[in-house]
């Protein structure tokens, strides 16, 4: 019985902590200072969700797709496209991924990030390799 209880307890005090944290990232996001910054706070949203809740972490990457696309910041639109191509892959849509990755890897070639490029060509093989 203590166990029982230990683990509703730990359950819950996990549940409110995780809540607690992506109100604070939404914070974040709107209080950001420059693109930059909200790609960071995306990719801290996506490690927060990545093993846990695919449809959380995929809702709110399309909220970043969309908002760089708006904006046409080409880089942000790129990195967003890298994180929603890892789900895909996880979640069993290879095509869908590599299309991410393609995209995303035009973008990286365009704007000369050669960083960006090799984390691309990596995510590609990877998928090749699956």
């Amino acid at each position: 019985m203590k166990y029982a209880l230990l683990s509703i307890f730990l359950l819950s005090f996990n549940i409110s902590f995780s809540q607690s944290n992506i109100t604070a990232y939404l914070d974040n996001l709107n209080s950001a200072r420059n693109d930059s910054e909200k790609i960071v706070t995306y990719r801290t949203i996506f490690n927060h969700y990545k093993y846990t809740n695919h449809d959380s972490a995929t809702y709110f990457l399309n909220q970043g797709l969309s908002y760089f696309n708006k904006r046409q910041y080409k880089y942000g639109m790129a990195r967003i496209m890298m994180l929603l191509a890892y789900i895909d892959v996880n979640e069993g849509r290879m095509e869908t991924g590599k299309l991410r990755e393609n995209a995303a890897l035009q973008i990286f070639l365009e704007l000369n990030k050669p960083a960006d490029i090799a984390n691309v060509y990596n995510s590609l093989g990877v998928i090749e390799g699956k």
